[in-house]
């Protein structure tokens, strides 16, 4: 092959590079995302590793630290046989009917497709949002709610018993009442598994010949309990903020003072500059894949 015709062949895959990332921001146009974790965000659904949330990290509220969300696309509903059927026990034993779980059900799908609309995906109980836009989503709740046939109430029955399905089914599991694994989810544990093997490399290189700006700034990969997803997060050492975990008397107390500003200004001061260096480390690793998304 002439010296050419490879020069024209990088400038194809080039071209077919630079065509993927413009792909990857046009899905995620549809979607609010933070301006601190933004680049990130793209960088990782041009690598084929697909996003469901984010934040940019904030001194004041959420889990502290930025994370962002990864998970294989089209989870199965049942992960195992049978779930379904007994998942409508559990709701019965919770006063929620067949028949009115599947109008809750039926809510919350059109309930996203309207919060798609208003570009909120990402907002932690629509932190940053101004009333006029709150009120605009309570009105849009209640006329939803109307018109699938369901109370707050009903919404609310049915999120305690979703707060206690995993366990149930957890239980379930460990008792012998579900068993088998549906094959649809079997294949997407194998899904997740690649994916997982894939961020733990790229970060692996990341920081192969680097060290982060401070330790607890440092990205990692993590799991919270109940949630499918896996977390790429800052370590923010004690600071960070499980959300998925019931916290002791003593985290919840901390944790209440920082979302009302009851800690000293040396406390705040801290947990600001940790997590701007936080931000500026999702910064610099969003630049590591574009740069090794373009180089391969």
């Amino acid at each position: 092959m002439s010296e050419f015709s490879s020069l024209e062949d990088r400038g194809e895959q080039l071209k077919s590079k630079e065509e993927q990332w413009k792909e990857a921001e046009k899905k995620l146009e549809a979607y609010f995302i933070e301006e601190n974790i933004k680049e990130t965000v793209v960088a990782l659904n041009a690598w084929d590793l697909p996003t469901t949330n984010s934040c940019e990290g904030h001194d004041n509220h959420g889990r502290i630290v930025p994370w962002v969300t990864i998970k294989a696309p089209n989870e199965p509903n049942e992960h195992y046989i049978g779930q379904r059927v007994f998942e409508e026990a559990v709701y019965e034993d919770h006063g929620i009917s067949k028949e009115l779980l599947a109008k809750i059900e039926s809510y919350w799908v059109e309930h996203g497709e309207k919060l798609d609309e208003l570009k909120l995906e990402g907002k932690s109980e629509f932190d940053g949002v101004d009333k006029a836009t709150v009120e605009r989503i309570n009105a849009m709740e209640e006329a939803l709610m109307q018109k699938h046939g369901i109370s707050r109430e009903d919404d609310r029955c049915h999120l305690e018993a979703m707060k206690k399905m995993d366990k149930e089914i957890e239980n379930a599991v460990h008792t012998g009442i579900l068993k088998e694994k549906t094959p649809e989810y079997v294949a997407w544990e194998e899904e997740m598994k690649k994916i997982n093997g894939k961020i733990k490399g790229l970060l692996e290189e990341f920081y192969k010949n680097r060290q982060a700006l401070q330790e607890n700034a440092k990205i990692i990969l993590s799991k919270e309990k109940g949630m499918p997803s896996l977390f790429l997060r800052s370590d923010g050492g004690g600071e960070y903020v499980d959300l998925g975990k019931e916290m002791t008397g003593k985290e919840a107390e901390n944790y209440e003072n920082i979302l009302q500003g009851k800690i000293s200004d040396e406390k705040k001061q801290e947990l600001k500059n940790m997590v701007d260096a936080c931000r500026t480390e999702f910064k610099e690793f969003a630049e590591f894949l574009e740069n090794k998304f373009f180089e391969q």
